[in-house]
């Protein structure tokens, strides 16, 4: 009797093993600032910026990542790298240490990044930059 017991307990969890987690619920939408891939823009960039306090020229020292909601613009951006870096260049170059110190200015520079860079590629794929080093030399 017992044997029968144990065989009708691992024919059921056998025959309901291959249904446990199937439903037939569609995938839940992303959360909100989830993204698709991360872009790395290569090596750490040196750009020239201009010190408020002094007359020299400093140098902000940078590596950047951008968050991407859509990871097909990843080939635009390989084929294309030159012009994504000459935005980041062009922008952190136009700031002066004065205008990056804060953590809000920060935050302003990298939404100002994601913007340029869609607009220049006529996308809404850079959801995010993020630098994962960031200082003045």
């Amino acid at each position: 009797m017992r044997t029968k017991i144990m065989a009708a307990a691992l024919a059921a969890v056998l025959l309901t093993a291959p249904l446990a987690g199937c439903n037939n619920a569609p995938p839940a939408p992303p959360y909100e600032g989830a993204y698709d891939a991360t872009y790395s823009l290569g090596e750490t960039f040196t750009i020239n910026i201009t010190d408020d306090t002094e007359t020299r020229h400093k140098y902000a020292v940078c590596t950047v990542m951008l968050e991407l909601g859509d990871a097909d613009i990843i080939t635009t951006f390989d084929e294309k790298l030159h012009r994504v870096r000459q935005i980041v260049i062009d922008t952190v170059g136009s700031k002066t240490t004065g205008r990056l110190q804060t953590a809000e200015q920060k935050t302003a520079l990298r939404e100002e990044l994601a913007e340029k860079i869609n607009e220049e590629f006529n996308t809404t794929a850079v959801h995010r930059v993020v630098f994962s080093e960031f200082f003045f030399h």
